[in-house]
């Protein structure tokens, strides 16, 4: 190789080098809690859902009644939170995790258990046709500890506001 083809690779990988350093260094949330939401809320039937005030899609399934409960799409309203939230197929086993909070439970049962401690649902979560885990509304407050409040808007759907301020 001649020097100039020499000179032009060094240079090229230094750029690469101080790139990769920049890109490295720059400040990035390590969690998503750090752009978590105050408030939720969300329309029976819609496939959207308000996060403090924006409109996002609900990728994780529309807000349903079944058995005269509102059931909500389990990981869109916790990492709407800011939890982080696992599934593990072989055991149906859901992991929320948020702060110093672990819930556990399982979308085949309606006992689950917080920071280790068996709790009861009034209804089981169950997996949608999307393969979607759904979940009581009720649970959102008792297992997450989120205040809940139910209502109907303008058009008389029933709505669900969820908060971070404790239940």
């Amino acid at each position: 190789m001649n020097s100039n083809c020499i000179q032009t690779l060094k240079k090229m990988a230094a750029a690469l080098l101080l790139a990769l350093v920049l890109l490295t260094s720059t400040q990035l949330p390590a969690r998503a809690d750090d752009m978590a939401a105050e408030n939720i809320i969300l329309t029976v039937g819609a496939g959207d859902m308000l996060v403090d005030g924006a409109t996002v899609s609900v990728a994780d399934g529309v807000p349903v009644l079944n058995g005269g409960r509102v059931y909500v799409p389990l990981r869109a309203v916790a990492e709407g939170f800011g939890a982080e939230v696992n599934y593990d197929a072989a055991t149906g086993d859901v992991t929320i995790e948020e702060g110093d909070t672990e819930v556990i439970m399982n979308t085949l049962a309606s006992i689950y258990s917080v920071n280790g401690n068996l709790k009861w649902m009034d209804m089981a979560p169950y997996v949608n046709a999307d393969g979607r885990t759904m979940v009581p509304v009720r649970f959102v407050s008792d297992g997450l500890g989120y205040a809940v409040d139910t209502g109907k808007d303008e058009s008389g759907n029933t709505t669900v506001t969820i908060s971070r301020a404790a239940a």
